[in-house]
C-alpha cells in the first residue's frame, strides 16, 4: 500500500527483493499467491522480486542497499540484527524490539500499520539513500546483542539472583 502512495517516477527507482519462505509449506504457497495477486492489481510486479529461500543470507544482505522490516510484532528480530551486524542500514516499523535496536546512525523507523508513514520513509530514502554512519558504526550498534554478550549478562543475573555476587 505504501508504494502505491508514491509517484510513478519514485516507484520505478525502488526494487524490493523478498527472500523466503520455504515454498512447500501450504501457508507460504497461499501467502505468495496472495502477494502476487496484490502486486498485479497494483501494477507493481516490476518493483518486487520474490526470490524464495536462500542459504546465502550473508551475501544477499551485503548486496542490499537497505534492509526493510515492516513487521508490527517483532520482539527481537534476529534478521534485523543480522542485517545491522553486516553493516546494512535498516528501515523498520517503530514497534516491539525494533525501537530498542535501531539507532539514528544505522537506520530509520516508520509508524507501524501506517502506509503513509512508510511511504514518507521511502521518499526520504530516495532523497538520501544511505545513513551518515559507515557500515562499521552500524555493526557496532548491535555488538552488545551478540549471543556471547547476552549469555554473559544472563549468567551474571543468574548468579546475582542466586546470591553469588562474584
Amino acid at each position: 500500500k505504501a508504494l502505491e502512495l508514491l509517484e510513478p517516477s519514485q516507484q520505478s527507482k525502488l526494487c524490493f527483493d523478498i527472500w523466503g519462505p520455504t515454498p512447500d509449506l501450504p501457508e507460504a504457497i497461499a501467502f505468495e499467491k496472495a502477494l502476487r495477486e496484490r502486486l498485479h492489481q497494483a501494477g507493481l510486479e516490476d518493483s518486487f522480486r520474490l526470490r524464495g529461500p536462500t542459504h546465502e543470507v550473508e551475501a544477499k544482505i551485503r548486496e542490499a542497499d537497505w534492509f526493510i522490516l515492516p513487521s508490527t510484532n517483532e520482539p527481537c528480530s534476529v534478521a534485523l540484527m543480522e542485517a545491522l551486524a553486516l553493516g546494512c542500514p535498516a528501515l523498520v516499523s517503530a514497534s516491539g524490539g525494533n525501537v530498542d535496536i535501531i539507532k539514528e546512525s544505522c537506520g530509520k523507523t516508520f509508524q507501524p500499520d501506517d502506509p503513509e508513514s512508510l511511504a514518507d520513509a521511502l521518499r526520504e530514502l530516495l532523497q538520501n539513500p544511505r545513513p551518515k554512519a559507515i557500515p562499521e558504526a552500524i555493526r557496532e550498534s548491535v555488538k552488545h546483542r551478540s549471543a556471547s554478550v547476552v549469555f554473559n549478562q544472563y549468567e551474571k543475573l543468574y548468579h546475582h539472583l542466586n546470591g553469588d555476587l562474584t
